[in-house]
């Protein structure tokens, strides 16, 4: 559940002595981060701080500096520069505002949280929407054993399975999964040189980056 705390309730859970006040657009971002769990820059320009001169980059930097937020630089695919991204500095300051920090380790690296999240501003920002550490029993019946990504409520209140690719599935691997889900709709998310392209359908779209 997405919340909104006072600043001086974030700045305790971070331990922090910083005096900052939490604008607007940084509300958004926290709010937005509680879902997603890691935001790049281009998204929070796009998303957040498009009024602002010198763009997202500085303010959130300071949010770090406030020790709200850690900046994370993303190593990306051949091809791809380099990511700068965000997520909340650790579980207590996350948990402040509905959320939690990315599950990274064994095949999850930051480069796949950042894309199963930036599926949540794909799909417009939908009230719903839980990434796997998220899920709950209901949702889980949804997938059975295969489970993916994330879960979002679509506009007619459908379920959408998310699943990020960051680019090493192979054919086989990607058809699996859409069986298992068939008669669920579909979001994938994969960068453009992904290894195998996610083959579309009526309940199958494909995002690619």
């Amino acid at each position: 559940m997405v919340k909104n705390p006072r600043t001086a309730r974030v700045l305790e859970k971070a331990k922090s002595a910083a005096t900052i006040r939490l604008s607007k657009a940084d509300r958004s971002f926290l709010q937005d981060l509680s879902k997603t769990l890691i935001i790049d820059e281009i998204t929070a320009n796009q998303w957040h701080y498009v009024d602002r001169k010198h763009g997202a980059r500085r303010r959130l930097d300071k949010l770090v500096d406030a020790g709200i937020l850690e900046r994370v630089d993303i190593g990306a695919p051949k091809g791809m520069e380099k990511i700068t991204a965000w997520q909340f500095a650790n579980k207590a300051v996350a948990r402040a505002w509905g959320g939690d920090v990315p599950g990274v380790g064994g095949n999850r690296s930051h480069f796949h949280e950042l894309l199963a999240g930036r599926a949540y501003f794909e799909l417009g920002r939908p009230q719903e929407f839980r990434t796997a550490s998220c899920f709950t029993a209901d949702d889980k019946l949804l997938f059975g054993s295969i489970a993916p990504d994330a879960i979002a409520k679509g506009a007619s209140g459908e379920s959408i399975l998310v699943e990020a690719d960051s680019g090493h599935y192979t054919k086989r691997q990607i058809q699996q999964k859409q069986l298992a889900w068939q008669h669920q709709r579909q979001l994938w998310i994969q960068p453009r040189n992904a290894m195998a392209r996610v083959p579309l359908g009526a309940s199958v779209t494909a995002v690619r980056i």
